[in-house]
């Protein structure tokens, strides 16, 4: 305890520095606006704070440490009229040039000139690319639920890969910390959308410092309260359309509110929160069909139309509409908080964070009719035939909180420096839960969505030293879909659903926290050059308790806890004059496992040699230049090398697990030894404002990525396994177009296209996993193969990527009028539409064997459109807003993948004979009674509510005339001829579930 209460003293002391800059900086010239000439002392101020400045002899200024948002600036000269810029934007990390002219004429008392600034469409002093989105703009998109899919919309983007790097190399920040959980390298927090000020995307050379991200940044601002109180409130719910059309019971709750603290107008807060529940997390109930005329494929083995139009909901013979996956909901709850105290002039206080969590239950379609009488599933629950197998799968729940404390002390009009002490915990627990009760209800806020799931606990004791956990001795293990077990469900099949055993989900759960010190010192040391220096110092805690197959002898058992410690150092100086800006800088990056490895990795003795793990340094240089042509043309350039240190659980996982359990000869572990990926890239890109509205920028780039994590088999004594190595390559290169029109006439849009190219030897950490470990001997040798490292177009290779967002609005006197009625006023539309081709897959012939190149082939393009529109009106002091989004305006019905052995999303190639083996007589009917129904069952024409009840009658199916043919129907036997034809029904039904396509 005096250790732990030392370190933490002692990471008080420690200077730190804000990874990334969350303030701006205003800089310009007053000049007389008759002469021309400059105008020294006059007094810059920016209103309803306390920043501001007074120009130098040259006439020129500069304020910085200015927060993100929109200022109105004065400027005071005696003698001169006093001049009022209102709408000038801060933009985090970058400097806002504003001139000014003054004129000398005589004025009467008080009289002030008022000028709207405009914001600059080209950023002068931007020397890498650098896309800005908004928070009240995000909020109008259709379908943009959070800040990611916001950035999915930027040129780069691909999903969550930027620039053709892993989906885990983007460093997520919220007002200057990051909130990726350092175990799994995924974002840590929901942050909601009305508490976003602004959001900067970093595609590409960004500056020394940010760190720990190879592809991109996303920084994102909060919102700060100001001098007035202000709120909102919104409610979305697609509940009044039920759930037989387009609903799943989506229903989401935002609010958010700040102002000054009553009684302590120095004292601003903001809060935000957001509640989310569904019940459809995953796929809708409805089936969808292209609208390409191709509603006549047949399917070549029987002959039968599959696709019967739209409108077709694709029912068991139960009736059960296959579309609506159950086990599915979802309960998501976050909220946000900030306080600002403006001490004095040179002194803030900071206090924020946030609290989230998302909880999920998930959802295997094998497991649809388990509902074997006397089984048992892996936590030992016995089922009866009432109940289901679903109801114990596993669900998931993540939790995460930050807390944080930033202190900003301005030293004098050049200088400042910024402390923050942070606190960030995430929690991860996938597993079995108890089961709650809900009826689903309109207004589903009402519902008991703030309870955590309650998890079925895992008792590891093994008391009689059997090697099975006690809770799972007399569990059968594995899992059965045999026909020695029956099948509870309404095709009467065999084979075809899993009917018994273990889930295999066990329990897995994820802890991660860290407590940092960070400081930031800015100082402006001349006109022309700005220093930035800083320091940080992260402890970690990482624990992980995780059993997939705890009813097993050898499991797939992990238990450990680490605590690592990561710091980094850096230095930059921003160099601006008039025809040039330069950013150069430094960035050192520190990491200490705290870990152990073993000493020969070919040795896997119990008693075999252990060591510690080494420390490592990595040394980041970082380039920018930006050249400004003209007021209207910049071009800019820069070179950088990029390290991001391993997730924790590519370093620890499995590492310290007992000897024994490497007997299963097909562990993957991880790796404390694991050095830093490397990214060199540079870029190239003009910025061109086409007239005073429009904007237009082109970027190229390239970039080779080095020692990216992959998996290599080690053939160790006595028990071999693969272990995670820096052994992958990759590169990336592309060009990003953008076109940008801010409001006028009431019409904005965004245009973003990306041209991308993405190879590499591995797409992700484990693609080589089954090549390593399952791959045949070379035949000539005996030993194992060492496969050849070619690269290839990566599984998130997609050549085109286009997305364009359209606003049009609608001011308070704006549209025609009709009896003295303007209906139209204040009404707005947004349209988003996404365009993408194809990702790479890899063809297959009928046995399974690879067919051409890895990853040869392509799947079909994409493309959506989005709406929402709106209509505002005030009433009483308060603004409403109605709005409706429509997705997929166009109903378009685009496949989203294909199956390998076809190339088609419709069929997957597999073909079923009736003389097959699996089709035999004397089929006993308690296990396949529903197949005894025969052929008057296969019918494919839509079955209704009723299923197969439809199809009771004898029908005539050969059409000559006699309707008492049917062939063993109902007579207590299933023949071959009945069991093909409910085979035949059930691969139908699979077909037209439409799994391939878009929902």
């Amino acid at each position: 305890m005096k250790k732990k209460l030392f370190c933490f003293v002692v990471l008080l002391l420690i200077p730190s520095l804000m990874f990334a800059g969350v303030t701006g900086k205003i800089s310009g010239k007053v000049i007389d606006k008759n002469s021309g000439e400059p105008l020294p002392g006059a007094n810059v101020i920016i209103k309803n704070t306390s920043l501001g400045a007074a120009t130098n002899i040259q006439g020129e200024y500069f304020i910085i440490n200015v927060p993100v948002g929109t200022f109105t600036l004065t400027v005071q000269y005696l003698g001169y009229k006093e001049v009022e810029k209102v709408g000038v934007k801060s933009i985090q990390d970058m400097t806002t040039t504003l001139n000014f002219e003054l004129e000398s004429e005589v004025m009467e008392l008080g009289e002030t000139v008022t000028v709207t600034a405009e914001r600059p469409m080209v950023r002068r002093d931007a020397t890498a690319s650098n896309r800005e989105m908004e928070g009240d703009k995000i909020m109008l998109m259709p379908k943009v639920d959070n800040f990611q899919d916001a950035i999915g919309l930027q040129a780069g983007v691909v999903d969550n890969h930027i620039r053709g790097g892993r989906g885990n190399e983007i460093n997520y920040m919220v007002d200057g910390m990051t909130i990726r959980d350092p175990l799994q390298g995924i974002v840590g927090a929901t942050i909601n959308r009305n508490a976003i000020d602004e959001i900067v995307l970093l595609t590409g050379g960004f500056s020394a410092e940010y760190g720990q991200a190879m592809s991109g940044v996303v920084n994102l601002v909060t919102k700060e309260g100001g001098n007035k109180y202000t709120g909102q409130l919104q409610y979305t719910t697609d509940e009044p359309f039920g759930e037989e059309t387009f609903s799943a019971n989506d229903n989401t709750y935002e609010m958010s509110f700040g102002g000054p603290v009553p009684g302590f107008n120095k004292i601003k807060f903001y809060f935000s929160g957001r509640v989310f529940t569904t019940d459809c997390r995953g796929q809708y109930d409805e089936v969808y069909y292209p609208k390409d005329g191709n509603d006549s494929y047949r399917n070549a083995i029987n002959n039968v139309v599959i696709n019967s139009g739209p409108g077709y909901k694709v029912l068991d013979p139960d009736g059960n509409n296959l579309g609506w996956f159950p086990h599915n909901g979802e309960q998501q709850y976050s909220a946000q908080f900030k306080l600002t105290y403006n001490i004095n002039p040179n002194m803030k206080l900071m206090l924020g964070g946030f609290k989230a969590r998302d909880q999920w239950d998930e959802y295997d379609w094998d497991w649809r009719y388990s509902t074997q009488q006397e089984a048992y599933d892996s936590l030992g629950w016995s089922y009866n035939p009432s109940s289901n197998m679903l109801d114990h799968f596993p669900s998931r729940m993540q939790k995460s909180e930050q807390y944080k404390m930033n202190w900003t002390h301005t030293l004098s009009s050049k200088t400042f420096y910024t402390l923050n002490f942070t606190y960030f915990e995430n929690f991860d627990n996938r597993s079995k839960r108890y089961l709650r009760d809900q009826d689903d209800k309109f207004l589903s806020i009402f519902e008991n969505w703030w309870e955590d799931y309650e998890f079925v606990p895992i008792d590891n004791r093994d008391s009689d030293g059997d090697g099975l956990w006690d809770q799972f001795s007399y569990k059968q293990s594995g899992f059965s879909n045999t026909p020695r077990y029956p099948w509870d469900n309404p095709y009467g099949l065999a084979n075809v659903f899993r009917g018994g055993g273990d889930t295999r989900s066990g329990s897995r759960i994820y802890k991660s926290k860290y407590l940092a010190s960070k400081w930031d010192l800015v100082s402006q040391v001349t006109n022309n050059h700005q220093l930035k220096f800083g320091f940080e110092y992260f402890m970690h805690t990482m624990k992980k308790d995780y059993n997939s197959m705890p009813y097993d002898a050898v499991p797939f058992e992990d238990i450990y806890t680490y605590k690592p410690v990561t710091s980094a150092a850096y230095l930059l100086d921003k160099m601006e004059w008039q025809g040039m800006v330069v950013n150069v800088g430094l960035r050192l990056d520190y990491i200490d496992p705290d870990a152990r490895v073993r000493d020969d990795v070919l040795d896997t003795r119990d008693d075999a040699a252990w060591t510690n793990a080494d420390k490592k340094w990595q040394v980041s240089p970082r380039l920018g230049i930006s050249h400004p042509i003209s007021n209207e043309t910049v071009m800019h350039f820069n070179y950088g090398w990029f390290f991001e240190q391993p997730r924790f659980n590519s370093l620890y996982d499995f590492v310290v697990m007992p000897t024994r359990l490497l007997r299963r000869g097909n562990q993957n572990i991880g790796n404390p030894n694991l050095g830093a990926q490397k990214t060199k890239a540079w870029e190239f890109g003009v910025g061109h404002q086409l007239s005073r509205n429009l904007s237009f920028d082109l970027t190229g780039y390239y970039k080779d990525l080095y020692d990216i994590e992959g998996i290599r088999f080690i053939p160790a004594i006595p028990s071999n396994y693969s272990v995670l190595t820096n052994s992958e390559y990759g590169k990336a290169y592309g060009v990003e177009i953008s076109v940008k029109r801010r409001y006028n006439n009431n019409l904005s849009f965004d245009i973003n296209y990306s041209l991308s190219y993405s190879r590499g030897t591995s797409s992700t950490q484990n693609q080589h996993y089954q090549l390593v470990t399952n791959g045949p001997p070379d035949p000539y040798t005996g030993q194992m193969r060492i496969y050849p490292q070619v690269d290839y177009w990566l599984d998130f290779d997609q050549r085109h990527t286009a997305s364009i967002n359209m606003d049009y609005r609608l001011p308070e006197d704006g549209g025609f009028s009709l009896f003295g009625i303007k209906p139209l006023a204040n009404f707005g539309l947004n349209l988003l539409w996404r365009f993408n081709s194809g990702r790479p897959y890899t063809r297959e012939d009928s046995r399974g064997n690879q067919v051409g190149d890895f990853n040869g082939a392509r799947q079909p393009w994409f493309m959506r459109t989005d709406a929402r529109i709106n209509k505002d009106f005030k009433l009483f002091g308060l603004s409403y807003s109605f709005f409706a989004e429509i997705e997929n305006l166009f109903n378009e019905r685009r496949a989203m993948t294909v199956y390998p052995r076809t190339g088609s999303p419709y069929w997957d190639g597999k073909v079923y004979t009736q003389g097959s083996s699996t089709f035999v007589d004397g089929e006993n009917p308690e296990y396949g009674a529903n197949a005894d129904l025969g052929i008057m069952e296969w019918n494919p024409q839509p079955y209704n509510e009723k299923g197969h009840v439809q199809q009771a009658e004898p029908i005539d199916l050969n059409g000559d005339g006699d309707y008492e043919d049917v062939i063993g129907a109902l007579d207590g036997m299933v023949t071959p001829e009945e069991y093909y034809n409910a085979y035949l029904r059930y691969i139908n039904d699979n077909y037209s579930r439409k799994t391939n396509f878009m929902q």
